[in-house]
């Protein structure tokens, strides 16, 4: 069973029209990602695009622990956020690997990480990113 979340409506609304124009069925939610344990379901994968760059120091401990609970034992978390190695100022904070090490270095073990390009409206051509999959123990 697949399912989305975003706490913003007009997202939930925007990836539902799209969904159904692709042909595809995939329940979404207007959801807190910070509480995922309040779904009351466990997942054997789950995505991040785009939220984790966007968290505080002390959010993404909250986020960590969210995850770890909407996880089943050996489930999957796969993430693309903004890195560090992108130049400027505009647009999401910018996440070192060593961030993502310290935020997921209890009860979860780090498969890779590994840099990309984030696709975004701005800086134009993308960002530089990093695509990680982390493991829960």
């Amino acid at each position: 069973m697949s399912w989305a979340v975003d706490l913003v409506p007009k997202a939930i609304e925007k990836a539902t029209e799209r969904t159904k124009q692709a042909g595809s069925e995939i329940p979404f939610q207007v959801f807190d990602a910070m509480n995922l344990g309040k779904l009351h379901e466990r997942f054997d994968t789950v995505l991040d695009a785009g939220l984790f760059h966007n968290l505080s120091d002390n959010s993404r401990i909250r986020y960590a622990s969210s995850l770890g609970a909407a996880l089943k034992p050996g489930g999957i978390f796969h993430m693309l956020c903004f890195s560090d190695s992108q130049p400027g100022f505009i647009g999401p904070r910018r996440i070192s690997k060593n961030e993502i090490y310290q935020t997921f270095s209890q009860g979860w073990h780090i498969d890779t990480i590994r840099k990309t390009r984030y696709k975004a409206y701005y800086p134009i051509g993308g960002a530089n990113a990093w695509i990680a999959s982390i493991r829960k123990v």
